[in-house]
């Protein structure tokens, strides 16, 4: 495996420069692939954040919809 260096950094983002710029030239089917793409990774991100939303304030004790307990008040 090759030893991750400065002169391999500089190669890999000459590769992705390069590849954005024929992006360029890509028919709108390819900009369509890497939209779904996109959105399917995102997925899982987006399943993080409601799982923690609803998950988190009950791990603290605090009820939702404002059914609490009424200390602070």
């Amino acid at each position: 495996m090759k030893r991750f260096t400065i002169t391999r950094l500089l190669e890999l983002s000459a590769l992705l420069w390069v590849g954005v710029a024929l992006l360029n030239y890509a028919p709108a089917w390819v900009w369509v692939v890497i939209g779904v793409l996109g959105g399917i990774a995102l997925l899982p991100v987006l399943a993080i954040g409601v799982i923690a939303g609803f998950y988190y304030p009950i791990a603290q004790g605090v009820k939702l919809l404002g059914r609490g307990d009424k200390e602070g008040e």
